[in-house]
């Protein structure tokens, strides 16, 4: 009786291990499955006020697949969306969904100019948190606080801009390019932003916090593939 309870135990924590594996998409749905990335409704507002001074919006989502290095998403401790090829020989290679940055709109609402700070900032998304890198920037000045500039919203005025994790920019087969965070399978990545805001030469801080980011529950199921 015990040797059967230890059997029934290490094929629960087996089936456990698989279930907590990545989610694998089908390959052929691949070119448009990155699309289907976006906020879940009802887990945030896009749009928030912060410090009664400045409306943060989220206007899109940077989002792609890419070979990510050093991560294996069929691993049990993984939770990403991946799909697999076949690459040129017989080894599998294993694509990773995820998210590059965010497009956003900031609105000044106050009567006075508003300066952001974006080198004493900070960008996240997951678990990877670093100064910005602002769209227009060199990559090679990604990280860099001394040519990371600010951002100056005239009194009732808004700006828009697209904003990365700095960390993110990596050289990959001797290319700089911007990299993808892995969205999780669970549903709970978000983008959270540390603003630095100057208003009549007074520094204040304020966050702003996103909605999960996900695949439409829908379109997992229908194109969810069993692993082997």
């Amino acid at each position: 009786m015990k040797k059967l309870y230890i059997f029934v135990l290490v094929l629960g924590l087996m089936a456990s291990s698989i279930a907590s594996a990545g989610t694998r998409l089908k390959g052929k749905t691949i070119d448009l499955a990155a699309a289907q990335i976006g906020f879940v409704a009802g887990t945030g507002e896009k749009e928030q006020l912060l410090a009664s001074k400045i409306k943060v919006t989220a206007l899109d989502l940077r989002k792609s697949h890419s070979v990510k290095q050093g991560i294996k998403p069929a691993d049990p401790a993984s939770h990403m969306y991946y799909f697999r090829t076949r690459g040129n020989g017989i080894t599998p290679i294993d694509h990773v969904f995820g998210v590059n940055g965010l497009k956003l709109r900031l609105e000044n609402v106050t009567d006075n100019v508003l300066v952001v700070h974006w080198s004493e900032s900070l960008f996240q998304i997951g678990e990877t948190s670093s100064i910005p890198y602002i769209r227009s920037m060199l990559l090679t000045d990604a990280g860099n606080p001394a040519e990371t500039p600010n951002t100056i919203i005239p009194p009732r005025a808004s700006v828009q801009i697209e904003l990365y994790p700095a960390a993110n920019v990596k050289r990959v087969n001797k290319a700089l390019g911007i990299q993808n965070e892995p969205i999780s399978d669970t549903g709970t990545t978000r983008i959270t932003l540390l603003l630095k805001v100057e208003e009549n030469g007074t520094v204040s801080e304020c966050s702003y916090v996103s909605p999960c980011i996900d695949f439409p529950a829908d379109f997992v199921a229908a194109n969810k593939e069993e692993k082997n």
